[in-house]
């Protein structure tokens, strides 16, 4: 484990924009290098494996997967009043066996409908061992009460293509939307090695993490070179932002070159499905999130309008707390 300490880049910074009148100052952020999947899981709420699937497999799946990226899209949608397009390209597919729980509405982002595309046979593959792996894991751990309790399936799966050392993205907390709260991510890394960082919302991170300086920010960076698995569990989408910040990468893969392909599989649960999700005054499904700043209500799930995340026309006034009966949701400090 290596630390160093350097300035963290803002989500501006990450993405390749700077909306005009933004000159925040920088926090600090003290950059802790876990090498060990020893000093991962000691440090964050997540499992490395190394070497996941059988070599032909992964060499499969990532053949597979650069004949499809061409097909994939920059998402655009609005930050600081102004659309931003992301700096990297994605896709969204879904199981499709008929004894896939259902699914009701579909998916959305933004307000908008969200095309998606069949897992390709590699990816099934994948899939059944990556679920062999994650519901291992989580039988050996106590279960938080809004957790599902059906065996974790990767029914749902965002692929990211990272083309170059140009290529990243900012500061983000994966969606709840359609998971569920304390849900468990799987990540798949396939192609060029990239660092992977994470670090406590800094809300979370004042009442949670006794490490921390004031005004310093903990950041944990982790090499994922191919074939690496990454399991993110609960409650790391509650407490921690990750990100993939720009780089030179030192070694290209031979199959790839500086391409990196990220899948994420998750668990698409049908009681968080669309058809089960409050709708804002515009029509269309909200956005699931669980309050990361304030103190009185840290943890605490809710839903909001999120349609000017693509449409730019302004959030709807919808709010509502998730009826769970929950309060301040995460699980007290180890």
């Amino acid at each position: 484990m290596t630390t160093t300490s350097t300035h963290a880049a803002s989500l501006t910074d990450l993405l390749k924009w700077t909306p005009e009148g933004e000159g925040k100052t920088r926090q600090r952020s003290q950059l802790i290098i876990l090498r060990r999947p020893d000093d991962v899981t000691r440090e964050l709420p997540c499992v490395l494996v190394y070497n996941f699937l059988p070599a032909l497999l992964a060499r499969d799946l990532l053949t597979d997967l650069l004949r499809e990226t061409p097909t994939w899209h920059r998402r655009k949608w609005y930050l600081f009043d102004r659309q931003v397009t992301s700096p990297h390209t994605s896709a969204s597919s879904v199981a499709t066996e008929p004894q896939e729980p259902h699914n009701g509405g579909g998916f959305y982002f933004g307000g908008s409908k969200v095309r998606v595309r069949p897992y390709l046979p590699t990816m099934v593959e994948a899939r059944r061992l990556i679920e062999a792996k994650v519901n291992c894991v989580l039988a050996e751990r106590s279960r938080n009460p809004l957790e599902s309790r059906d065996p974790w399936q990767g029914n749902k799966t965002i692929a990211n293509c990272y083309n170059g050392s140009a290529e990243g993205v900012g500061w983000h907390g994966d969606r709840l939307t359609y998971i569920g709260p304390f849900a468990t991510i799987a990540s798949l890394s396939l192609g060029v090695t990239r660092q992977f960082r994470i670090r406590r919302f800094p809300g979370v991170q004042a009442q949670r993490d006794p490490l921390a300086s004031p005004g310093m920010s903990r950041v944990f960076g982790i090499d994922l070179p191919h074939n690496a698995l990454l399991l993110m569990l609960p409650s790391m989408q509650e407490e921690y932002q990750h990100s993939v910040p720009r780089y030179t990468p030192i070694d290209p893969h031979p199959l790839s070159g500086n391409i990196r392909i990220n899948l994420t599989f998750r668990y698409s649960r049908p009681d968080y499905s669309a058809d089960h999700t409050p709708h804002c005054h515009c029509g269309v499904p909200c956005e699931l999130r669980a309050v990361t700043k304030q103190e009185a209500t840290l943890g605490r799930y809710y839903y909001m309008c999120e349609t000017d995340a693509v449409h730019g026309q302004g959030k709807c006034s919808f709010f509502q707390w998730m009826d769970s009966g929950v309060t301040g949701s995460l699980p007290p400090p180890p």
